[in-house]
């Protein structure tokens, strides 16, 4: 770092510290005993400082930090939403992460909370993603439609006659050029010649290709002069078109002057009644399916009644009521749905289609309802994702958590000064300022710390900003030059060099290089 600022931007001096200890300090523990709980972007650290000194010794890092918690969101809600992926960008996880995420104070307790559906419903933020509203075109927009696409059809085709007849006609031309040469007299050789770049051997294949062609002329003038006659039914044709199809399915339709609410309620009432049936089908196949249902229970009454009867005199059958058990036994579990059925709907769906303009079909969920088709449900990934900075092992780090490490730390002071430590513990960085991030280090705190210990947790003022704000108070000190590493400084001592201070960490010279005698250095270029 000081070689890139020294010779690249050419700074007049450096001062290198601790951002935890810059925002301690600002807060106003300059001489107090305290433990820093520092949450960075890729690391978080946990400081000890006793009477105002940092006892760097036993300070500990955990690599884990902001980017970790974002990170694995990101991944999480990928997962979880693959239709949207490109949608779920890092800087909207982020986003969501600051403004709906949270510590969970009780995170198995909670855990369980959100199986239950009514606390989910309650807590759950639905996260609206940007959408394009697909455009429903209404009958008569959809009539237009196919009216204008006939047209373009009809023009197509006959453009495509129009030039294939003008192609014949000047084969033909060309043909004829070549027979009144021949009638000419024109010398063979050049005829030959003629003949052969037209693809023909002599004068019997030219008349034939001049008749073919000459058929294939008049036929495609009849279908033009044809299709310029029909070109006037097109409109007609195209906007009777449903009406024909469905009168060939038997569907009765009214007249367009008796068309009435009456008669369209009840097509969706027939509509509704067989998507009914077939509902209430697979809900009875379903149940079947399962051991502890009803209908499975009844169904193995009635097998074990059948088994139990005595079989010496066994005249089942005999009886027409006798054979209503398998009725029973497989009561609307074993039918299918019928093409019958579902030809049914869709000529039903064709008909409130055609008359209704407001008719969303059912087997398009996402054009009905686009808007929740894409919404993001932000529920247990609001306090998931946050966990891993008490448990880094849920994305695979084998480090310990905040409150692991925090033990670890206390339990190599005496019990005055690690009751000292916990009696001041300060919380910075961005991370901490997420909700009830400092009720879950207090609850930590007062599981693994004696019964009658005083516990204080305190927030920074400014999560973010106070290690920035209190840099720039030890930067107004009236002797912060005798903390600044100048350029005469680093070209004598190196560039791991740098100037101790109370927010800084320790300086330990990086060793010598070992330099070995002149005669062993000879030794071993010989060997």
């Amino acid at each position: 770092m000081s070689e890139l600022l020294f010779e690249c931007y050419h700074v007049p001096g450096i001062c290198y510290g601790i951002d935890g200890l810059f925002s301690y300090h600002y807060n106003g523990f300059k001489e107090k005993t305290g433990l820093i709980v520092n949450c960075g972007h890729h690391t978080t650290h946990i400081i000890p400082v006793i009477k105002g000194t940092p006892d760097l010794i036993n300070s500990r890092r955990i690599d884990v930090g902001g980017y970790h918690i974002t990170y694995y969101l990101h991944k999480l809600l990928q997962l979880k939403y693959p239709a949207h992926y490109n949608a779920i960008t890092p800087s909207r996880a982020e986003e969501l992460l600051y403004e709906h995420g949270f510590l969970a104070v009780h995170y198995t307790d909670v855990l369980k909370q959100w199986s239950d559906a009514e606390y989910y419903d309650r807590n759950v933020k639905r996260i609206q993603l940007p959408y394009s509203m697909a455009v429903i075109l209404t009958p008569d927009q959809q009539r237009d439609k196919r009216r204008e696409m006939a047209k373009k059809l009809v023009e197509m085709n006959a453009r495509k006659r129009d030039e294939k007849l003008a192609e014949d006609e000047e084969q033909v031309h060309q043909l004829l050029m070549i027979r009144e040469m021949i009638e000419d007299g024109e010398p063979i050789e050049e005829v030959r010649e003629v003949l052969k770049s037209h693809g023909l051997k002599n004068e019997k294949d030219l008349k034939k290709l001049i008749t073919d062609l000459q058929t294939r002329i008049d036929r495609a003038k009849s279908k033009i002069a044809a299709a310029s006659h029909n070109a006037s039914h097109v409109e007609e044709h195209v906007m009777e078109e449903p009406k024909l199809r469905l009168f060939k399915n038997k569907i009765q339709l009214p007249k367009e002057e008796s068309i009435s609410k009456a008669w369209l309620k009840d097509i969706y009432k027939k509509r509704q009644d067989i998507i009914d049936k077939k509902a209430v089908r697979k809900q009875r196949r379903q149940d079947m399916a399962k051991r502890g249902t009803a209908a499975s229970l009844e169904r193995m009454r009635l097998i074990s009644q059948l088994a139990r009867k005595d079989k010496r005199d066994d005249d089942f059958g005999s009886r027409d009521e006798d054979w209503d058990v398998y009725k029973v036994i497989n009561k609307e579990g074993g039918d299918t749905d019928s093409e019958e059925e579902q030809d049914k709907i869709s000529e039903l769906e064709d008909i409130l289609r055609f008359y209704d303009p407001t008719f969303v079909s059912s087997n398009t969920n996402e054009e009905q309802n686009p808007k929740e088709a894409h919404q993001l449900h932000f529920g247990i990934e609001r306090m998931r994702c946050t966990e891993v900075l008490f448990q880094p092992s849920i994305i695979g780090c084998g480090q310990g958590g905040i409150s692991d490490t925090i033990e670890f730390i206390l339990k190599k002071y005496p019990v005055q000064t690690a009751n000292d430590l916990a009696e001041n513990v300060f919380l910075t960085g961005g991370p901490t300022k997420l909700p009830d991030f400092k009720e879950r280090v207090f609850r930590e705190l007062r599981e693994m710390r004696p019964l009658e210990t005083s516990i204080n947790v305190k927030l920074s003022d400014s999560p973010i900003l106070d290690a920035w704000f209190g840099a720039k108070e030890f930067a107004n000190k009236p002797n912060f030059n005798e903390y600044l590493l100048t350029p005469e400084m680093y070209a004598e001592m190196g560039g791991d060099y740098f100037i101790e201070n109370s927010c800084s960490n320790m300086y330990c010279p990086l060793p010598e290089a070992v330099q070995e005698p002149e005669g062993l250095s000879e030794l071993h270029t010989e060997m």
